[in-house]
């Protein structure tokens, strides 16, 4: 359970975002509430997600968070 919007969620790292999201789509039905480039967002429950995320994409995407020497909270 996540404490800022109270509901349950999964994350996946997949390879083939297409075919991993055309799996829980196809297969078990579930839709999609939200898509990115690199993410897609899928219904599990009333109160649940499963967001699968583009490893290739993840490696070559730069972020806005240093590697080390943050501080505060997270």
């Amino acid at each position: 359970m996540t404490t800022i919007s109270g509901v349950a969620e999964c994350a996946l790292y997949v390879a083939d975002i297409e075919r991993a999201a055309a799996f829980y789509t196809t297969v078990l039905g579930l839709p999609i509430t939200a898509s990115f480039a690199e993410t897609r967002f899928l219904q599990t429950g009333v109160n649940s997600t499963l967001i699968l995320f583009d490893v290739a994409t993840l490696k070559t995407r730069k972020s806005i968070i240093p590697g080390h020497g943050a501080q505060g909270e997270g």
